[in-house]
């Protein structure tokens, strides 16, 4: 069954790329940036640097409740969902 899932997978993307290259390379931009804030975040707990709970920022952090929050993310640190 996994086979037939990845074979399908790998058919609709090389379909998708001849179709089309450009939103798949947005999408896959825009994961692999999500991705690499993911390890550098992880990185940074793992160090015990303070660093901002949304993004990787380190600098200019406002520490709200228990987390820090740099100042583009510290607007929305009122338990809303942050973007």
């Amino acid at each position: 069954m996994k086979t037939l899932r990845r074979r399908l997978a790998l058919f609709f993307m090389r379909l998708s790329l001849r179709l089309d290259s450009e939103p798949v390379r947005v999408l896959a931009q825009k994961h692999s940036v999500g991705l690499a804030t993911e390890i550098v975040k992880g990185y940074l707990a793992r160090e015990g640097f303070a660093h901002c709970d949304v993004c990787a920022m380190r600098f200019g952090l406002k520490k709200v409740g228990n987390k820090y929050y740099c100042g583009v993310h510290a607007k929305h640190a009122n338990g809303a969902v942050h973007a």
